[in-house]
């Protein structure tokens, strides 16, 4: 496995009667965005890793999605079970729907030998409740995109994180799921917008796809072994869950998840749209001139994992 950090990037609106230097849209001001966190990063060091069958960095969706794969220098060798010196930062062009948390930041490497960090910071997150219904939907569509014959490539074999994940956040803050179920249709709502064309079953009826994959992840093999084999090897901690008891965490949750569904289902009248409560405003981040763009982080797995 590597290291993922997803950054949500929301635009700063354009005062009204106000029009931006050459007609610029969203389109252009993301793409500028990219291109200066592209050199940013190559100036401090890190090197993009050359692919053979895909671009690197990579953007699509109209430029709402940006990927880049990075290298760097390792300070000790490791097998196939170690982490590897490189790191992936996926830019996404995605508003959060629920409050974000700030929080503080350091060296992973602190907490378990009890020293203060060095260089602390502090940074506006997305909420664990949002990351929890992010993770529950990212595993099962992607189960269901590859089972059902759409997927490119080979399986991801790192997305059984979400499930050890989803048993952490359940056991420190049970009530995300709750809170995570009052966005979740949302969430769906936006993956088919985002996904939909390569999946159509997904678009067709999102719902049922994600409980087919869930019946189907109850007796899914590889998943146990991916867990077994890649992820546990990272657990830093004194007990190590299994994989039955991290998989009936995350099958309690998303039968939570998906039960307004059905009910929704059950009764022939309209249903209306959950408000998601808003987002607080984010600080700007001034980029190279008159660009600026607020930024938020999902909560990580090193945040969940020491806690």
């Amino acid at each position: 496995m590597s290291e993922d950090i997803d950054i949500k990037v929301v635009l700063d609106e354009v005062p009204e009667g106000y029009a931006l230097a050459g007609g610029r849209g969203d389109r252009s001001r993301l793409g500028e965005l990219q291109v200066e966190v592209c050199e940013r990063l190559k100036g401090s060091g890190f090197t993009l890793i050359e692919a053979e069958d895909e671009d690197n960095p990579r953007s699509r969706d109209n430029r709402r999605y940006y990927c880049l794969h990075l290298a760097y220098r390792a300070e000790f060798g490791g097998s196939d079970f170690a982490l590897r010196p490189e790191l992936k930062i996926e830019l996404i062009h995605r508003p959060p729907m629920l409050l974000i948390e700030p929080r503080e930041m350091g060296c992973l490497l602190d907490h378990p030998v009890g020293r203060a960090s060095a260089e602390p910071f502090s940074m506006p997150c997305i909420s664990v409740a949002e990351t929890l219904g992010e993770k529950i939907l990212s595993l099962l569509r992607r189960c269901a995109w590859h089972r059902d014959g759409r997927q490119r490539g080979s399986f991801d074999a790192a997305l059984v994180r979400h499930i050890y994940d989803t048993w952490r956040i359940c056991a420190i803050s049970p009530d995300s799921v709750d809170e995570a179920t009052i966005v979740f249709e949302a969430l769906v709502k936006q993956d088919v917008a985002e996904f939909g064309a390569q999946h159509e079953e997904f678009a067709d009826d999102p719902f049922d796809t994600l409980r087919r994959a869930l019946h189907r992840t109850a007796t899914e093999p590889t998943l146990r072994h991916h867990f077994d084999e890649r992820l546990i090897p990272l657990v830093f901690a004194a007990g190590r869950p299994v994989y039955d008891a991290c998989l009936a965490s995350f099958t309690t949750a998303v039968h939570r998840m998906l039960r307004p569904q059905s009910k929704a289902r059950s009764k022939p009248r309209s249903m209306p749209r959950p408000r998601p409560r808003r987002a607080m405003s984010l600080p700007a981040t001034r980029i190279a001139g008159k660009r600026s763009v607020g930024l938020a982080i999902s909560s990580c797995e090193a945040t969940i994992s020491s806690s």
